[in-house]
């Protein structure tokens, strides 16, 4: 008998793992067809020439050199100053408590910057405060501030190219840690980065699929059914791109494929760090710019999932994330009735709308909003001012991609 269940448990662990490498087997497989030059959305953005003249050179290699090296060394100088705070002690308001709070006041940015003419990299170092160059021989205008993203420009010595920059982060938190990103540039809008940055975006997205169906999470809009595969994975590409497309900028005519362009670039140049610092005034964090409520609440409608429970790590690790925005995808198309569901999964255009709508506003208001409205619903005053312009930047991406 002992003999007969030691049989037994080996027959089910072989199974498992038979079934384990064919599952891992079909990943590798899936991903590298991904990849097929002419298979690539985008084809016409990827491709487009650099708004600067093209570097001519292998300039990820060198920016993950650059990145190294500000790693390694080159500790970052700060300013402080000493800020006395009090409140009250008790109720009655009688009695202070007072302490020193340790405040930024300024800080140093580190540039590694290259010599496009003989591939040299350098550090050199930005005065936060004084918004000058405090490295002798080197003029540096900050262009853009937008924290880890903000973008520098080598005016002297030419020939100089950013690759990454090393800032305090955490601000609110006294600037302690240090953070390393390559912002966007013109100079690095090139058609390498874009299509490294959009491999990325796709082999993130279907690796994430890949697990929901190796995890056999299965729908709350159709039971019987996974989540895997019911909503198209471009969908999942568009609302990414989206998310980081300035709907200022947008709304004031700027081209779109500019803005796709810069997108791209920015995943390209940071991979696996991509838009890690990007944290919105309501706490939306990250690529997939989700919010903690929101990721609490899929934490507990589909534990079967897998998901990483603390909801920083969650996001700064682009595959549960955009596993997450699947299992978001499924918990808003609930909400419709089923006769709507049935034509929605149907009609992948207007699918899209719909998911990209409650992604961006809510599923019941994007219910309310198609109630009666047909196919004007999009323009109902049910739906948010900032949802109705993020519906304009997903139709415009979206087709694109066909």
């Amino acid at each position: 008998m002992k003999i007969l269940k030691l049989c037994l448990l080996a027959t089910v662990l072989t199974i498992a793992f038979t079934i384990f490498v064919r599952i891992r087997n079909e990943e590798r497989n899936i991903l590298r067809s991904l990849f097929k030059e002419n298979d690539l959305g985008f084809k016409d953005i990827i491709g487009a020439p650099a708004p600067l003249e093209d570097i001519g050179f292998d300039v990820l290699a060198d920016i993950q050199k650059a990145k190294k090296i500000l790693a390694d060394g080159h500790p970052l100088q700060r300013e402080y100053k000493i800020r006395e705070m009090w409140a009250w002690a008790n109720k009655q308001h009688t009695k202070k408590r007072r302490w020193n709070k340790k405040e930024l006041i300024g800080f140093d940015v580190l540039l590694a910057v290259e010599n496009i003419h003989d591939r040299r990299i350098k550090i050199v170092r930005f005065d936060g405060k004084a918004k000058k160059s405090a490295t002798p021989g080197f003029d540096i205008i900050l262009k853009k501030e937008n924290g880890m993203n903000s973008q520098f420009e080598v005016r002297y010595p030419q020939g100089y190219l950013v690759l990454a920059i090393k800032r305090p982060i955490n601000m609110k938190k006294g600037g302690k840690q240090d953070g390393i990103y390559s912002p966007y540039s013109e100079a690095l809008d090139v058609p390498q980065v874009r299509k490294r940055g959009f491999e990325y975006l796709r082999a993130i997205i279907h690796t994430a699929e890949l697990r929901l169906r190796t995890t056999q999470v299965h729908s709350l809009v159709f039971p019987d059914s996974l989540v895997s595969g019911m909503v198209p994975s471009d969908v999942a590409e568009a609302l990414v791109i989206i998310e980081h497309i300035d709907p200022g900028r947008f709304s004031s005519g700027v081209p779109v494929a500019r803005l796709v362009r810069e997108v791209l670039t920015v995943i390209g140049l940071n991979e696996s760090d991509a838009y890690k610092y990007a944290i919105s005034p309501a706490h939306a964090r990250g690529m997939f710019q989700f919010i903690p409520p929101t990721y609490r609440f899929l934490l507990l409608k589909y534990p079967k999932a897998g998901l990483i429970r603390d909801f920083a790590a969650g996001m700064d690790d682009h595959v549960n994330a955009a596993m997450a925005s699947f299992l978001l995808f499924d918990s808003d198309l609930s909400y419709a009735n089923p006769r709507e569901q049935y034509a929605l999964l149907k009609n992948p255009r207007a699918l899209g709308l719909y998911l990209a709508s409650s992604y961006n506003g809510g599923a019941v208001r994007t219910v309310k909003a198609m109630a009666g409205q047909g196919d004007n619903w999009m323009k109902s005053r049910s739906l948010l001012p900032e949802t109705r312009v993020y519906l304009e930047k997903y139709n415009s991406v979206s087709g694109m991609m066909q």
